[in-house]
């Protein structure tokens, strides 16, 4: 076996590695990094998606740019 076989064979491990490692991580804490604070869960609508939409709506307002197709559409839409 060659040293570049070796190699492709580690990058594909740790591939995989982190897949798994994301897969469990993801399944442990509910949706993304919210953890058990995490309201999509039971209802199915992320309160921190919601709020991201609207601090990126809110900096396109101040802005001036809200309006002119650059806004970020909101969750409800």
């Amino acid at each position: 076996m060659h040293p570049i076989d070796i190699a492709i064979l580690a990058v594909i491990a740790a591939t995989l590695f982190f897949s798994i490692r994301s897969l469990v991580r993801a399944n442990k804490n509910g949706c993304s990094d919210c953890g058990a604070a995490c309201s999509g869960r039971d209802s199915g609508h992320c309160s921190k998606a919601d709020q991201m939409l609207a601090d990126a709506n809110k900096a396109f307002a101040q802005r001036g740019l809200a309006g002119k197709g650059s806004a970020v559409a909101s969750p409800r839409d």
